[in-house]
């Protein structure tokens, strides 16, 4: 998974929002592609999970329209990209934070959670 630097905070996205990202503002090093989940660092120190959704073109940049998903954990987040801690490691049970989070995110969804 991917690292993605925004240039928004997360306060500022609506909920259930959708946000536009410049690849170039971004300084991605490598283009994302279709359905892909990435974490995105907020400007407010915010970790959220993230999935490209759509992406646009012109001549000086590409923008990917990202769907805002949960916010994360530090720990969880840094277990996402891979950079993970011996306190993340510790926080490991028989159910997976991850799966925990993917639960509240598809319950917000639906409506049946307050976000």
């Amino acid at each position: 998974m991917q690292l993605v630097v925004a240039a928004f905070a997360l306060s500022d996205v609506a909920a259930r929002g959708e946000v536009r990202l410049s690849h170039v503002r971004a300084g991605l090093q490598r283009a994302l592609e279709p359905h892909e989940d990435v974490v995105v660092h907020c400007t407010d120190g915010e970790f959220v999970a993230a999935t490209v959704i759509d992406f646009e073109f012109d001549l000086e940049d590409t923008y990917y329209v990202l769907e805002i998903g949960v916010r994360l954990p530090p720990l969880q987040a840094a277990v996402l990209l891979g950079v993970e801690s011996q306190d993340a490691a510790d926080q490991r049970g028989p159910v997976a934070m991850q799966d925990i989070l993917d639960l509240l995110d598809d319950l917000r969804r639906d409506g049946d959670l307050p976000v």
